[in-house]
């Protein structure tokens, strides 16, 4: 199943990936498109159904409404931007064939170009995930003291457990995902599955990472159309996050981390455009800085409020 919102050219080429796997059913589902994604869809994968929202549901909510209607075991859930490697479908239904407990596997992936993307990644909040996916993490990763102890620095070759994987390309078994009630749809863009993975493990569940399926992922294919409002999702996200899983003194010290991460950021964006010129992103980072200053004030104004464990919306609402 795919989830788009105006990636036409990008889910031509998803879905001309992955019929080759001879895969039981396929859908689209798509949100509010106005590119002519559905035109194409119907025109050139007849065999595809799809499933059309008159609204942006948020990637959650919309993979949520194909779990409700769809009737195999096992799901492969991608972004529409990503392509599935000859043999990975097969890969990915004996890996989870072959282990009963995993809700959840996520393939290698990689980008257009063949280079590793990091898609096993720790849970946000923690010191670990710090050190892995702060704006100085890469410095951490050339410490040879702490290389060894990061999820993030180097390639996963073996499959195994890990605390999440990206959810732009992941295998799920629908009874685990019916199980937890599918994604949270309160999210509407950014760590709606890494509140997925957190809830299956919660639940008895693994999720683990399968290298032996290959997806290519170009990445932010959709979301960079609307770079400064995604910036601003992904911060309402994470908040989000921190307060369903942390009590309110951690809250409040991953907030100051925001602070900080966005401040160096600013900083840098800054620093690069004062001694090097606008140059090609001049105007892309003029824009970033306008959005971490602003962010900056809004995290700083956010508030602790203890959410439930489990879904706060479940599948079934339409």
């Amino acid at each position: 199943m795919v989830v788009n919102h105006n990636t036409k050219d990008y889910l031509r080429y998803c879905l001309a990936s992955v019929l080759p796997e001879k895969p039981a059913e396929i859908f689209v589902v798509d949100c509010a498109s106005t590119d002519g994604s559905i035109g194409m869809v119907k025109e050139r994968f007849p065999e595809v159904i799809v499933l059309e929202y008159d609204q942006n549901l948020g990637y959650g909510r919309a993979a949520n409404r194909a779990f409700e209607v769809a009737t195999t075991p096992y799901l492969l859930l991608l972004n529409a931007d990503t392509r599935v490697q000859a043999g990975s479908l097969a890969a990915l239904q004996e890996y989870l064939d072959n282990h009963a407990n995993v809700a959840v596997a996520g393939p290698s992936l990689r980008y257009p170009d063949g280079r590793l993307q990091l898609s096993a990644r720790r849970f946000p909040g923690t010191l670990a995930w710090l050190l892995d996916n702060s704006f100085w993490g890469p410095f951490f990763r050339q410490l040879p003291v702490l290389r060894g102890r990061l999820l993030n620095a180097g390639p996963r070759e073996r499959a195994g457990p890990v605390p999440w994987v990206l959810g732009a390309a992941i295998a799920v078994r629908r009874t685990a995902i019916m199980a937890v009630r599918g994604f949270d749809e309160s999210y509407f863009m950014y760590f709606e599955e890494i509140d997925l993975c957190d809830r299956l493990w919660a639940s008895g569940w693994q999720v683990h990472i399968a290298p032996a399926a290959l997806v290519a992922h170009a990445g932010s294919a959709s979301t960079r159309q609307r770079r400064s409002s995604m910036q601003e999702q992904y911060i309402a996200s994470a908040l989000q996050f921190y307060g369903r899983r942390y009590g309110c003194t951690r809250f409040s010290i991953l907030k100051r981390i925001l602070q900080l991460e966005l401040a160096f950021r600013a900083i840098h964006g800054w620093l690069r455009l004062k001694f090097f010129g606008p140059q090609t992103s001049g105007e892309s980072m003029a824009e970033d800085l306008i959005t971490w200053t602003r962010l900056i004030r809004v995290i700083q104004n956010a508030r602790y409020a203890k959410t439930p464990s489990g879904n706060t919306t479940f599948l079934g609402r339409h």
